[in-house]
């Protein structure tokens, strides 16, 4: 068990109450199984609130089941931190998803019809993830930030352009991010391709910055058609300035006030030849 579930757990109170009135079986302890069978599944949310809302029908009344895929992670203390936008991608309006994937836009060719191409983005809360990811390396940023020895090689906290930013700091503490722009083509017979926003520390030394937990997706996007970058990175890029002045300001869990400033440092993109 790692950190982050050590953390979790010492915080999760399960839901002890009966699912029904005639069972002992608790409630946290089916919900923690149903999600547990999902994961494992690889099943999409719509149908696990489509399974939720079929078993609580089922299920003796009342009953504690819930009833959509939002309400299990709630139930379950589990913080959502990705919304879903869908666009047509002829238009780049969002589509209206309670009408069967409609384009909305009367001004478009494809308007009221099902048959377009469709591009989902998926957008991160880019404070919580990127607290989530300092709080949990506080001590390891703390140390490695502060080092200049060769025995680090030739990671970037040695190099000259990091030194310089320290100097403009004026020792103050800061996070600095390096983003990385990917394309991953999904199926060779087409062009439906997912392109992935995310971002590492700097201040964690290199094995542990590359470790997948400590890489942080701040954006997703995934269609068969063009890619506009503009509406994609549009929300996230607006979360990030509004991180550049205030910063970051997080309790440690042994209740020290850390505060980071934040500081972009370099952009990394990794793209396939169209």
């Amino acid at each position: 068990m790692d950190e982050d579930e050590n953390r979790y757990f010492s915080t999760y109170n399960r839901d002890l109450r009966p699912l029904h009135p005639y069972t002992n079986v608790t409630t946290g302890e089916t919900n923690e199984r149903f999600l547990e069978l999902i994961r494992r599944g690889l099943i999409s949310k719509s149908v696990v609130s489509s399974i939720l809302q079929l078993l609580s029908d089922i299920l003796p009344v009342p009953n504690n089941l819930p009833r959509i895929f939002n309400e299990l992670l709630k139930s379950l203390q589990i913080d959502n931190h990705y919304t879903e936008r869908i666009y047509c991608t002829g238009c780049f309006e969002i589509v209206d998803q309670q009408k069967r994937l409609l384009c909305v836009n009367e001004n478009y060719v494809n308007y009221q019809k099902l048959k377009y191409d469709l591009l989902t983005v998926f957008d991160g809360d880019v404070k919580s993830l990127l607290s989530s990811v300092i709080k949990r390396n506080l001590s390891e940023i703390d140390y490695y930030s502060n080092q200049t020895s060769p025995i680090f090689d030739d990671d970037i906290i040695i190099g000259e352009r990091y030194r310089k930013l320290k100097e403009t700091h004026n020792n103050r503490p800061f996070i600095s991010l390096i983003f990385h722009l990917d394309e991953f083509p999904l199926v060779k017979s087409t062009k439906f391709c997912l392109w992935t926003f995310s971002v590492s520390i700097v201040e964690l030394r290199s094995s542990i910055r590359k470790r997948l937990k400590n890489i942080i997706l701040l954006s997703a996007d995934f269609g068969n058609g063009k890619l506009n970058v503009t509406i994609w990175l549009q929300h996230v890029v607006e979360e990030l300035n509004k991180l550049k002045i205030p910063g970051i300001s997080m309790e440690s869990d042994n209740l020290n006030i850390y505060f980071f400033n934040v500081v972009y440092f370099a952009l990394i993109g990794s793209f396939l030849a169209q």
